[in-house]
């Protein structure tokens, strides 16, 4: 059935013709002589009809437009699977045409489907002068204006293939967002702008998911064409189990069984399991790489190898960012002009494994606008990879402690970005799906991104806390000097409490501008934290304030935060505030805050012996403890 909705003498659009039948699909196969059971493997097409003229196209018109399907056609068969082609030579009678198969097909069944689709198409839309029609497998469109290189996104055609809801008991927002926004910024970037993911919900369910473009926009564009659609999905298709949505130039599905073809890519593609881990098939890697590869999460796309050589020039200085954790970090530019930041596990650091294993199961299910996006990672040929969303302004230890930058940093930028970490650090508190403990926070671990927004970053430490888990004590206390809580350099013992401490810490140091690793004063303590202490005592604080901010300061907003970083670092865990109440007290001048308690002693008195240094850390062994102690550069 066809159902018409017009728009005025001038334009009928055709929408929602929807053909579910096997047996017309094979009709349609054995009138092509051969069965593409393997190119559609979910049945279902939707088109619409586009009249740009109340009056039939001519007849010069028509076989122009057979002369263009056909062209389309035969090119599909030796093709990457995407072309473009006109046809006539007269403006008033040409005809434009383009066609698109999915990421997956080989040449043979890419140029099956568009056969097959252009008869449908011819039979569907007799009499119009521009048309579309969406496969699963491939798309086919042609206009009597030329449309090459344009951004269509409309128009938008949501399709629920099953109407049950989900059974998995999370609404879209929380999964299916998650992995759709993923693949979207994963594959804008890549050659054929096509990727694939499957990923467990609840570990016990899985969702497989396909976003692509049409590879005659931008990267850019292709970003902004597939969040288009993402939006169509609400208000339609949240909480279904399969549903499709459809534009012009890009498309995508999400699905309960797998759909994706294996071992079938076109030629010069990346191997469907090198661009997305799917269909529960792990790529095949080296024996030593087997421990790491089984706690890789399926939320995770897998980044090929050699798409990183090529971004990152074969790990040239150039790109070289700077050292972290567990090995370098460099800075890569895919071929779309993306910017990425690749973290290298060093092959000799035993330690970096265990942070690369935490980190790749960990980040990949937290999203939050403020902690570091992760987006695929790679392990392949002995070389072990993450690969995040690059923060072009550095980290905040990078400006804050810098004489000439550092005065760039006015109030307003400051107190945005201790509003920033403070969010992130309760999101990973309390809001997350998960109750994770960073232990980690520092200065040199808030990256900033082009806005000077901070993002939390480097989750090799983190560890994970059951909902009702209050503390938990470790053998292996692994942290940076200065930033760690007393309770946990001495016994082992952490809790969000210890993280709320190593804010404290940060708050004091972005007011200040000084570190409190190394921090010295002569008339007091040797620790930012017993300076400020000595300060506030003395009704003096805002004297402990970066003189760079007498110009743009607000003194009640600085005395305030001045309060709460002195809250946080109490030497008693059980004195400091909780994230959601930090936050409330940043947020509101109208709380009530108590009085803060001595600090902590600072963790210079532990007779440390130095173990080793580098430009930019130095590291300390006493007993089982591993410190790292952050160095100016």
């Amino acid at each position: 059935m066809l159902i018409k909705c017009s728009g005025g003498a001038s334009r009928r659009i055709m929408l929602y013709h929807w053909l579910f039948t096997i047996k017309f699909m094979y009709l349609m196969c054995f009138a092509a002589g051969q069965n593409n059971s393997n190119i559609e493997q979910l049945l279902g097409y939707r088109y619409v009809c586009l009249d740009q003229s109340s009056v039939p196209p001519s007849s010069t018109y028509q076989t122009n437009l057979n002369n263009l399907l056909s062209s389309l056609s035969s090119d599909s068969a030796t093709s990457n699977g995407f072309g473009n082609r006109t046809s006539g030579n007269d403006q008033s009678n040409m005809v434009y045409g383009l066609y698109t198969c999915r990421g997956d097909l080989n040449t043979s069944l890419c140029h099956q489907c568009i056969q097959n689709t252009s008869r449908l198409l011819m039979a569907a839309c007799p009499n119009n002068a521009s048309a579309i029609l969406w496969y699963p497998s491939c798309l086919l469109r042609y206009s009597n204006q030329n449309f090459f290189g344009k951004l269509t996104m409309t128009p938008r055609i949501p399709m629920v293939v099953d109407s049950q809801n989900s059974t998995s008991g999370l609404d879209f927002d929380s999964d299916a967002r998650v992995l759709m926004n993923g693949l979207i910024q994963m594959v804008s970037d890549t050659p054929l702008m096509f990727g694939t993911h499957m990923f467990n919900i609840n570990g016990t369910q899985r969702r497989y998911g396909w976003v692509q473009c049409c590879r005659d926009i931008s990267s850019e564009e292709c970003r902004t064409c597939l969040s288009y659609l993402l939006e169509a999905v609400q208000g339609c298709c949240e909480q279904k189990s399969v549903w499709r949505v459809f534009s012009p130039s890009c498309f995508m599905m999400y699905e309960t069984q797998a759909f994706y073809l294996n071992d079938t890519t076109l030629p010069n593609a990346p191997r469907p399991q090198q661009v997305m881990q799917k269909d529960g098939i792990r790529p095949m890697f080296s024996e030593d790489h087997t421990d790491i590869e089984e706690t890789v999460n399926a939320d995770l796309p897998m980044m090929p190898l050699s798409t990183i050589i090529q971004s990152t020039d074969n790990f040239s200085d150039e790109c070289k960012l700077g050292k972290g954790g567990f090995g370098p970090v460099y800075k890569g530019v895919l071929p779309g002009g993306k910017q990425i930041a690749i973290k290298r596990l060093s092959k000799t650091s035993g330690q970096g494994v265990e942070e690369f294993k935490n980190e790749v199961t960990l980040i990949a299910k937290l999203q939050h606008r403020n902690l570091v996006r992760l987006l695929a990672c790679c392990i392949e040929q002995n070389e072990k990879l993450l690969i995040y969303e690059y923060m072009p302004n550095s980290s905040l230890d990078f400006h804050l402690f810098d004489m000439v930058k550092g005065a760039q940093l006015g109030w307003k930028q400051r107190l945005t970005i201790i509003n920033g970490i403070a969010k992130g650090i309760l999101y990973l508190h309390e809001d997350s799906r998960l109750r994770v403990i960073h232990r980690d926070l520092k200065a040199s671990n808030i990256l900033l991104d082009h806005e000077m927004n901070p993002k939390i970053s480097d989750f090799g430490l983190a560890r994970i806390f059951l909902e009702d888990q209050r503390e938990a004590n470790t053998n292996r206390i692994a942290g940076t000097y200065g930033y760690m809580a007393p309770e946990y350099v001495r016994g082992g013992l952490f809790s969000v409490k210890s993280d709320v401490f190593s804010f404290g810490v940060i708050l004091l140091e972005i007011i200040s501008g000084k570190r409190n690793s190394g921090f010295c004063h002569s008339e007091h303590s040797q620790t930012l934290l017993m300076h400020a202490w000595k300060l506030w005592c003395e009704a003096k604080a805002l004297e402990m304030m970066d003189p760079v901010l007498e110009e743009t300061c607000v003194a009640r907003e600085v005395l305030k935060c001045i309060h709460i970083g002195l809250l946080c670092v109490q030497q008693d865990a059980a004195d400091r505030p909780t994230m959601s109440s930090v936050v409330h007290m940043l947020a509101s001048d109208a709380v009530t805050v108590q009085e803060p308690a001595q600090p902590a002693f600072s963790v210079a008195s532990v007779d440390m012996e130095r173990e080793s240094s580098s430009n930019a850390s130095v590291h300390y062994t006493v007993n089982e403890i591993t410190v790292t102690e952050d160095i100016p550069r």
